[in-house]
C-alpha cells in the first residue's frame, strides 16, 4: 500500500483515508470465506478472481477489439476455476513449481521448453523503452499546468520515485506491476480525468 501511495500528496492521503477505506473493502470482501491454510490460500485466489481478474478480462476485451483481435481465453472457463479451487494448494504448487498442474498436464503435448519456461506475467513489459517513454510523458503531465491528475501528486515524490532504478523496478501490486505500470496508472488516471472533465475539489 505504502507504495500505490506514493505519488500522491499528504493532503491527498489524508482525506481520502485510504488506509482505512482498503482495509474495509478487504474485511468486506473477506468475511464469508473459510479459516485455516488452505483455505486462505483459496480466498486470496478467489479475491484476485472478483477483484483483479475482471479488469484483465475487460482490458483484453478492449485491447483485442480496437485492433480487431478477438481473443480466447479457455483456461477463464467458469467450471474449470471452480474445479481447480478445490485442488490442494500443496498439489498446485507441488516442488515450489508454479502452475505445476497445468505443466504436468501439457507434458506431451508442448515443446519442454514450452511446458517449463517461466511466466511472462500479463500485462507486464520488460521492454526498457517502454519505460522511458512513459517517464518521459509522466514528465510531460507534471510539467502541464492543465493536466488535472497534477492536483492529487506530489511532484517531489514522483521526481524521488523516477531517480531510484530500485524503486521504478520494485513491484506496487503483486507480481504484475512494477515502476512503469505504476507510471502508466498515473498517465491513465490523467487521461480519463481529462476525457470525462472531472473537477477536484479537496
Amino acid at each position: 500500500m505504502v507504495t500505490r501511495k506514493s505519488f500522491l500528496s499528504d493532503d491527498v492521503i489524508h482525506t481520502l483515508d485510504i488506509d482505512q477505506t482498503s482495509d474495509r473493502c478487504y474485511k468486506n470482501a473477506s468475511a464469508d470465506y473459510e479459516l485455516g491454510r488452505d483455505a486462505r490460500l483459496r480466498n486470496i485466489s478467489r479475491l484476485t478472481l472478483k477483484w483483479f481478474m475482471p479488469v484483465l478480462l475487460e482490458r483484453m476485451e478492449r485491447m483485442g477489439s480496437y485492433n480487431g483481435i478477438y481473443a480466447h481465453l479457455p483456461f477463464a472457463d467458469r467450471q474449470l476455476m471452480e474445479y481447480a479451487q478445490k485442488i490442494p494448494w500443496d498439489m498446485q504448487r507441488k516442488n515450489s513449481t508454479p502452475k505445476h498442474i497445468l505443466r504436468e498436464a501439457a507434458k506431451g503435448l508442448l515443446p519442454d521448453d514450452v511446458v517449463n519456461r517461466k511466466k511472462s506475467p500479463f500485462p507486464k513489459t520488460y521492454n526498457p523503452a517502454y519505460e522511458k517513454w512513459l517517464v518521459e510523458r509522466l514528465h510531460d503531465v507534471l510539467a502541464s499546468h492543465n493536466a488535472p491528475v497534477n492536483a492529487l501528486l506530489d511532484k517531489g515524490k514522483i521526481q524521488a520515485f523516477l531517480e531510484s532504478p530500485l524503486c521504478v523496478s520494485r513491484p506496487w501490486f503483486g507480481q504484475l506491476m512494477a515502476g512503469p505500470q505504476l507510471i502508466a496508472y498515473t498517465l491513465q488516471l490523467n487521461y480519463w480525468l481529462e476525457k470525462y472533465r472531472v473537477t477536484i475539489e479537496l
